[in-house]
């Protein structure tokens, strides 16, 4: 088949997540930084304070929203005193945008050796975007996409649901997601309305 694709403009390709995972024992005393949720100093910078829900994982984070950076601390199903996943950073587009890999590696690396004793990377997650403009994914889609991964996720309001193919739709193909999050993975979503979703959307208009 031929497809017109004279239509189609590609706004933005690089990295816009990174999600380091950290394995340790928090440092005795760190978690007095909750006592009291609000702006605490910690590494050098001033972050938000705060406790957060059971579904993150967490039970605390410190968030910078300026230097682009959100710790999660203190897994909810391990002693803080036991080495364990106690710490996840999430890092912004912006930040991403103006550091090397290198630079942003020792930074988050600095950080982390701040929070846990016994402190190693564990797992990263990044995201690579393509941000595209003038295409709209066909009411097919998840029937006609090839891959090897069984799981996909369509979301945005229940629409179907197809268990033979471990596959559920959610809307009118707003966003679809293949692949677990242990694995590699694909996803297909309206990044206007997620960026609004997020508080990101200033950042992203200048750099469409």
């Amino acid at each position: 088949a031929m497809t017109d694709l004279s239509s189609l403009r590609v706004l933005h390709v690089g990295a816009d997540t990174v999600r380091q995972l950290y394995r340790g024992s928090i440092k005795p005393d760190l978690l007095n930084l909750f006592e009291e949720p609000g702006i605490v100093q910690f590494g050098g910078y001033a972050w938000h304070a705060g406790r957060i829900g059971r579904d993150s994982g967490y039970q605390y984070s410190l968030q910078n929203s300026d230097l682009g950076l959100i710790l999660l601390l203190k897994n909810f199903n391990v002693k803080p005193e036991l080495i364990g996943p106690h710490l996840k950073i999430e890092v912004s587009p912006h930040l991403i945008d103006k550091c090397s890999p290198a630079k942003l590696q020792q930074l988050m690396d600095d950080l982390a050796e701040q929070i846990l004793d016994d402190c190693t990377a564990n797992q990263c997650a990044i995201h690579i975007a393509a941000d595209l403009q003038g295409w709209e994914p066909g009411h097919d889609l998840v029937e006609r996409m090839a891959c090897r991964s069984r799981r996909v996720r369509d979301t945005s309001g229940i629409y179907t649901m197809d268990f033979a193919a471990d596959a559920t739709v959610y809307g009118r193909g707003q966003s679809a997601l293949w692949g677990s999050a242990s694995g590699v993975q694909c996803a297909l979503y309206d990044k206007t309305l997620q960026a609004q979703t997020v508080d990101k959307l200033d950042y992203w208009r200048p750099v469409w």
